[in-house]
């Protein structure tokens, strides 16, 4: 994973940075560490790869 400069063109016409406030959820008692963003995308494309292997036979009957 690389980074890459967000477009300059771009930067006016959406939020560049966001952080979540955290502090209601921590007085809420939830204290488990937040995932790093390269684990959250690992996660995310497996999700991905197994919720297409999960619908690879019915969009497979859908073309024969």
């Amino acid at each position: 994973m690389r980074y890459c400069e967000f477009p300059l063109g771009l930067k006016h016409k959406y939020q560049v940075y966001t952080c979540a406030d955290l502090t209601q959820l921590r007085e809420a008692g939830y204290c488990e560490p937040m995932m790093g963003l390269e684990e959250v995308v690992q996660r995310y494309c497996a999700g991905l790869l197994v919720g297409a292997s999960l619908l690879a036979p019915t969009v497979e009957r859908l073309f024969t």
